[in-house]
């Protein structure tokens, strides 16, 4: 254990750390650790604390001062991190008991939509006008005793966090940001920290069960295509094409590689020389509405392939190789542009072979997002005397703009005073079928109910006749009716998200609500305005403007 005081190394005590925290209104803390993976590969090395004035470095964290540290707030750049590593490698640990105040998740906070570095380094160099060198970063090894360069090193991680505090605290104050989310936004940083390290059960022998049954499909799904192509193709209108596809008697179509997006192109153009792409949402489109029956029926049973295809791919055997002792892990962001939680893998960086940084993903963090089917979400397991509960906020974004809005349609439809998707769907369908008697409700013309959501969905996010045209199917010059029969039906609504969008261009950022008043900045548009110089990706951000308020103000409940 060493006591650093202006650059100068003393040796000490714990009971002379402990005492130290004790008296403190604040402590700086921060790890070293030997890689980013605290689930497999990573050890903590050290740990540092102090402030501007003074700083400790111990290799050990003994209870006596996890006692006194979880007493005290604890500040510190992306203390998630640390606090992950220790609940991984501390036996008996819960670092949700410990107070912090995080400047990276404060910063941003303060700065989202500014395109501007948010490390340690960076922060200190804004607030503070000091250069940190971080040279030292990747140097820690376990094992090995602290060099008097390493322990200077970890002292200047913590010397300068409480400082940057302040002046975060300042700007906060200075910008009326809320208190309530300065203080919603530091009490996650343990509580995540805590279960993202814990990560869930996984059941691999029901995984490997899933995949071979996945196996199977796929190669029946294949059998269906070549035996549909048997019965379909004209054996005596087939030859070379481009050499993309060879067919000259009837077994040869099995020798087509269906990942092959040249001769697939191929194939297809033998049904409809009009098609131009193997893509997946121009494919669903063909079903829709192609000319060729028989060009239909073959891109519906290549979905189908390509379904577990893509299954096998992504959450086959391969996928296990992110289990660890029977347990699956994410890493969480919990500060996306509209603060909502993304569950993602993390960046690692490292020298490569032209001697300069690069970045490339650990591959230990899996993404929980929209996991695909229910055979890969039933692997997941709860822990002995816990279950999963799923919570969905009800219609909670077109419940935030009735509120916001006060427009009387949406609040009769948030409140069950009216049947709101249906009422909408009905006025577009009598345009779309020039009848004025067609009704769509949740009995009669069910489907259209459903289909017309992502149009109305769209829209309060700013979609304009295009996406309308796209998403019902329907001509451009009907979707432009439309879409401006569904503005004039909910004409309060609109007028409000315009006016929110006008004042946020105005202003240069957007506030999500008078509680939280979570802010994002429109950085590069503000720079091309000041400079008078049109922004060519305007469109881009007024899309951000109209679902900002919506979608922050869901994750503000959220996270709250």
């Amino acid at each position: 254990m060493w006591k650093v005081e202006n650059n100068l190394i003393y040796p000490t005590k714990l009971y002379d750390i402990v005492e130290w925290v004790k008296n403190q209104k604040h402590v700086a803390f921060d790890i070293e650790t030997t890689s980013l993976d605290y689930v497999v590969d990573g050890e903590i090395v050290s740990y540092a604390l102090g402030n501007s004035a003074t700083q400790f470095i111990t290799q050990e964290l003994p209870w006596e001062l996890i006692d006194a540290l979880q007493s005290t707030p604890l500040v510190g750049a992306n203390l998630m991190f640390d606090l992950s590593f220790m609940q991984s490698k501390i036996p008996n640990i819960d670092v949700s008991d410990f107070k912090v105040l995080d400047i990276y998740q404060i910063e941003l906070r303060l700065t989202k939509g500014l395109n501007i570095s948010r490390s340690y380094a960076a922060m200190v160099k804004r607030y503070l006008d000091i250069e940190v060198d971080k040279s030292l970063q990747t140097s820690f090894k376990i094992g090995e005793p602290l060099t008097d360069a390493q322990i200077l090193y970890q002292a200047e991680d913590v010397k300068h966090p409480i400082s940057i505090l302040i002046e975060q605290a300042k700007a906060w104050l200075n910008e009326d940001m809320s208190l309530h989310l300065w203080n919603v936004q530091n009490n996650l940083v343990s509580t995540v920290a805590k279960y993202t390290a814990k990560g869930i059960k996984y059941d691999v022998d029901k995984h490997k069960a899933n995949t071979d049954r996945f196996i199977q499909a796929e190669v029946d799904a294949k059998n269906k295509i070549y035996t549909y192509l048997k019965h379909k193709i004209d054996i005596v209108k087939q030859g070379d094409y481009g050499k993309a596809v060879t067919v000259k008697v009837r077994k040869d179509v099995e020798s087509i590689n269906l990942s092959s997006t040249k001769q697939l192109l191929t194939l297809f153009q033998l049904f409809d020389p009009s098609i131009k792409s193997t893509r997946h949402g121009t494919l669903v489109k063909y079903i829709l509405n192609g000319k060729s029956i028989e060009l239909r029926e073959l891109i519906t049973l290549l979905l189908e392939y390509r379904k577990y295809t893509k299954l096998i791919s992504t959450y086959g055997n391969k996928f296990l190789s992110y289990v660890y002792n029977g347990r699956i892990y994410t890493s969480i962001d919990t500060n996306t542009t509209t603060g909502r939680f993304s569950s993602r893998d993390v960046s690692t960086t490292y020298v490569n072979n032209k001697g300069t940084l690069s970045k490339r993903k650990l591959n230990r963090f899996i993404n929980f997002q929209n996991l695909p089917s229910n055979e890969i979400r039933e692997c997941f397991l709860p822990d002995e005397g816990y279950d999963f509960v799923t919570i969905d906020l009800s219609q909670c974004e077109l419940r935030i703009l009735a509120a916001m809005s006060k427009d009387p349609i949406l609040i009769a439809g948030v409140s069950g005073k009216l049947d709101l998707h249906s009422t909408l769907a009905t006025e577009s369908y009598r345009i779309i079928y020039n009848d004025p008697n067609f009704i769509v409700s949740d009995t009669v013309n069910k489907h259209l109910r459903k289909k017309h959501k992502p149009a109305l969905f769209g829209m309060i996010y700013g979609a304009g006749p295009k996406r309308i045209s796209a998403v019902l199917d329907i001509p451009l010059h009907t979707a432009k009716l439309v879409w401006k029969a569904l503005r004039d039906k909910l004409s309060v609504a609109f007028e409000y998200l315009d006016g929110v969008v006008k004042q946020a261009l105005k202003d240069g950022y957007i506030i999500s609500n008078d509680l939280a008043k979570s802010r994002y900045i429109l950085s590069e548009y503000n720079d091309h305005k000041d400079n008078g110089v049109y922004y060519e990706r305007t469109h881009s951000v007024i899309r951000t403007l109209y679902n900002y308020k919506m979608q922050t103000t869901n994750a503000d409940m959220i996270m709250e």
